[in-house]
């Protein structure tokens, strides 16, 4: 990985390239002194990877819905149909800013299946919480779970949580749903986080219009679906029992 990061730091000096993108971001945070090489690596590479492992399971989750709930996959369809994206040229971000849609069905796939599901912290300093008709005390070093699944699916946040929609995430259809950063949290609630959320989220969509502009999908038979409990991020239990056929 630091070869392959150096090699092509070395091919944009050489030849006076620069691009807009997360390596070119963070490399010039090195040239000012701000990041060593060695961090810079070990970032990209953990991004690079916690992108795979999270695409992966959202994406499955997204195809599970998307099988369940026809109607909205049609709604998918139509809206790609209508970007009529050419498949000898490269999709460009303006495109997928003409995708209102498809934005909100990763949103609430994501909603509905957080990537990171619970949190956990520790103390720094002896904290005091108190409430309407509650209080205690929190001495340091005492480890907090947090569940984000639970903020996620909780009615008093989201309306019928249980309900795959994702018409929560359309403005200008529902303007009472609070998605700020207190009650959508996917990745978890720190910073660094969001980059995860924007590349993950960007993998995903590309992912979803590669499949949608050539295929449907549709359950092989109805199951319910469960987690694996040992795993995490939160993934299926069993294989998805999705099939596809062409447009």
């Amino acid at each position: 990985m630091q070869q392959l990061v150096k090699d092509v730091l070395n091919h944009r000096k050489k030849n006076d390239i620069r691009e807009v993108d997360l390596l070119q971001s963070v490399a010039d945070l090195v040239n000012k002194g701000k990041y060593n090489f060695k961090e810079l690596v070990e970032d990209v590479f953990n991004i690079f990877v916690d992108n795979i492992i999270h695409s992966y399971g959202t994406l499955l989750f997204c195809l599970y819905e998307l099988a369940s709930n026809k109607q909205i996959q049609q709604c998918v369809i139509e809206e790609l149909v209508r970007l009529k994206p050419d498949n000898n040229k490269s999709l460009q971000l303006e495109s997928l800013r003409q995708l209102p849609y498809l934005d909100a069905v990763v949103k609430e796939t994501l909603r509905k299946y957080p990537a990171v599901p619970t949190i956990i912290r520790k103390c720094n300093e002896h904290c005091s919480i108190n409430g309407e008709g509650f209080g205690f005390e929190l001495p340091k070093g005492t480890l907090l779970f947090y569940s984000v699944m639970g903020v996620h699916r909780d009615p008093s946040n989201y309306p019928d949580p249980n309900k795959f929609d994702p018409d929560r995430f359309i403005e200008a259809v529902n303007k009472q749903c609070d998605t700020s950063d207190t009650y959508y949290m996917p990745f978890g609630i720190d910073n660094t986080k969001n980059i995860g959320l924007r590349f993950t989220t960007l993998h995903i969509k590309l992912s979803l219009i590669s499949i949608f502009t050539k295929y449907k999908v549709k359950l092989n038979n109805v199951c319910p679906l469960e987690f694996d409990n040992k795993k995490l991020p939160l993934f299926p239990k069993e294989p998805v029992p999705i099939c596809f056929e062409s447009l």
